[in-house]
């Protein structure tokens, strides 16, 4: 089940998002595009890392499962977190925990006061975007989230005191649903940076953001930079499965839900799932998107 899901994850939705991405990150002058093409391509960038990553991270957790061993999960569904720090303990989960347990409790973590606290959280994860690659475009990325991190811990007593005086009901729907959404673009505005190929193509492409170029309402303008209509739609569909699996994960994985399905959903599932990545995964010399992202870190 993780290696079909992590196969749908990465050759359905992340390599086929990664086309339309490519398109517009690789343009030499990315500002030009239009607001909305760099809006798309911007959120694509943060669910293609994410189907890319997730993909290869359940690949490789189910094929050490059939072998007999068990690996902790890598992600769990980090764009459903409602704050910067839960996003950091839902994504990436072995590289955020040995950054916790090497280098921000050596460093004191949260047990010597605030300043040092401030000054941990930002070492932690200056590295951690020098982890990445020796590149401006990722010690911003990295610098960030530090800066999304030390706000978020700043405003946190005074959110609390807030919350009391008003009796606001933190635990309401549409105040999570908010701060997800809020998070989301933080994270996906930083994501600007680590795909980026330069800090000059990154301004430029936060610059584009404000332009509209009503080109792209007209002769399939939307459909040129990689993904034609159907492609399109079926990243769309591809997507919206994405979302409910993940929404039917918020209690629990589902794997143990699915095996307790009579024996004939389960192979209906099974074979749905394997015909989609025969059907809809991106395949052929033509498609330069088959490496594995972190492969390069």
């Amino acid at each position: 089940w993780l290696m079909l899901w992590g196969y749908y994850q990465k050759m359905v939705i992340g390599d086929r998002l990664a086309l339309f991405v490519n398109g517009v990150f690789d343009q030499s002058e990315v500002y030009r595009q239009g607001g909305l093409v760099n809006l798309l391509a911007m959120v694509f960038f943060a669910l293609q890392l994410y189907c890319d990553f997730g993909g290869y991270s359940n690949i490789a957790i189910g094929a050490a499962q059939v072998l007999g061993f068990s690996i902790p999960a890598n992600f769990r569904r980090p764009y459903f977190a409602k704050s910067i720090h839960e996003f950091w303990q839902r994504w990436h989960i072995s590289l955020t925990g040995w950054f916790r347990e090497y280098l921000y409790f050596p460093l004191g973590g949260n047990r010597q006061g605030r300043l040092r606290q401030y000054r941990n959280i930002l070492v932690v994860f200056l590295v951690s975007g020098l982890w990445h690659g020796a590149d401006w475009t990722f010690l911003i990325w990295g610098f960030l989230h530090a800066f999304y991190q030390l706000i978020e811990v700043g405003l946190r007593p005074l959110g609390k005191r807030l919350g009391k005086k008003l009796r606001f009901n933190a635990a309401g729907f549409g105040w999570k649903a908010l701060r997800c959404g809020l998070v989301f673009a933080l994270t996906d505005f930083a994501w600007i940076f680590f795909r980026a190929n330069t800090v000059h193509d990154a301004f430029g492409f936060i610059r584009g953001l404000a332009v509209f170029n009503p080109q792209i309402f007209r002769d399939g303008g939307l459909f040129r930079y990689g993904l034609d209509r159907i492609n399109f739609q079926i990243a769309l569909a591809g997507l919206s499965v994405l979302l409910i699996v993940s929404w039917l994960q918020r209690g629990g994985g589902l794997r143990a839900k699915v095996d307790r399905l009579p024996a004939a959903a389960r192979w209906a599932i099974l074979l749905a799932g394997i015909y989609a990545v025969l059907l809809f995964g991106m395949y052929g010399p033509n498609v330069d998107t088959a490496q594995f992202i972190y492969t390069q870190f």
